[in-house]
């Protein structure tokens, strides 16, 4: 198993939780406990140092400025840049620039290379953290195991998510 597989596993848990009897419910919050355990690691992997949130909030605040707003006063971020793609609300992605385009990226652009060491530094964090998720776990996971027999009416591919952990 890799470690990517562990937020694979832990997302159909999420789904089927609600399925099923107390003994396959009881399997799946002993695993998930074991899951959260390892994935709460592999995130702090990814965590972003301070520096770089202060950064962002750098970044943000040069979006805020130049880009269109819903009537909220939030930017309007898309999954595609120049206002196509679905609207997102994490704040990452393509904001729709309407006003002084040239400004907005002359001063994202001095951002980007006044902090280039800092921009390198966590992206390369970044293509780590990426490499070990395709590793094996290390030291090996101890999931609990499910009897096919408990198991509830579940998907396919949930079905073959949870296969590492069932008993056929």
């Amino acid at each position: 198993m890799k470690n990517k597989d562990l937020y694979t596993i832990k997302e159909v848990i999420s789904q089927v939780k609600d399925k099923g009897s107390n003994k396959f419910k009881l399997a799946l919050i002993i695993n998930e406990i074991e899951l959260d355990k390892r994935i709460e690691a592999l995130n702090k992997l990814r965590e972003q140092s301070e520096d770089f949130k202060k950064l962002e909030e750098q970044r943000i605040k040069i979006m805020q400025k130049y880009a269109e707003k819903d009537e909220s006063g939030n930017v309007l971020v898309f999954s595609e840049p120049g206002g196509k793609g679905e609207k997102k609300t994490d704040g990452y992605g393509f904001p729709l620039i309407k006003k002084d385009k040239k400004a907005y990226d002359e001063e994202l652009k001095k951002l980007h290379e006044d902090n280039k060491e800092l921009l390198d530094k966590e992206t390369e964090k970044q293509k780590a953290f990426l490499e070990t998720l395709d590793q094996v776990v290390d030291p090996e996971i101890k999931l609990s195991k499910i009897d096919f027999a408990d198991l509830p009416e579940i998907g396919f591919d949930q079905l073959k998510v949870l296969m590492p952990i069932i008993n056929n």
